[in-house]
């Protein structure tokens, strides 16, 4: 959607975050969590987390972080000396290669489920 309308997202920004649409949406989040045998305590965590990730994901689409073409922010370490990026050095090989954000996006979302479906064992 952000790439379609990057307009968007900023408007998550622009308003209040509470109102009654997004209490509504965070309710139905909260929802699909019970259901899915999550422990009650853990709900609001897990809410947080799950819509704080497809929050910053969307902005940093809509930011042109993630727009075809646009040079990858991690490049900007060639600027700097490899002393002073050790973890930058270490993790060349893996930096280098292209990104498919939207493998990643879906696989930052089963990262997300196994971590409900571990939070909902808890509670067997």
């Amino acid at each position: 959607m952000t790439q379609r309308h990057p307009w968007a997202v900023h408007l998550l920004f622009s308003r209040p975050a509470v109102t009654p649409d997004a209490v509504r949406a965070v309710d139905t989040i909260y929802t699909a969590l019970i259901e899915a045998g999550v422990p009650e305590p853990e709900v609001p965590r897990l809410e947080r987390l799950i819509s704080t990730f497809v929050i910053g994901f969307a902005a940093s689409e809509a930011s042109g972080r993630f727009a075809p073409g646009t040079p990858d922010p991690r490049s900007r370490r060639g600027r700097l000396p490899d002393s002073e990026l050790p973890g930058h050095s270490k993790l060349g090989p893996w930096l280098d290669l292209p990104v498919d954000l939207t493998a990643e996006f879906e696989a930052d979302l089963d990262d997300i489920r196994r971590l409900v479906e571990a939070a909902a064992r808890q509670q067997e």
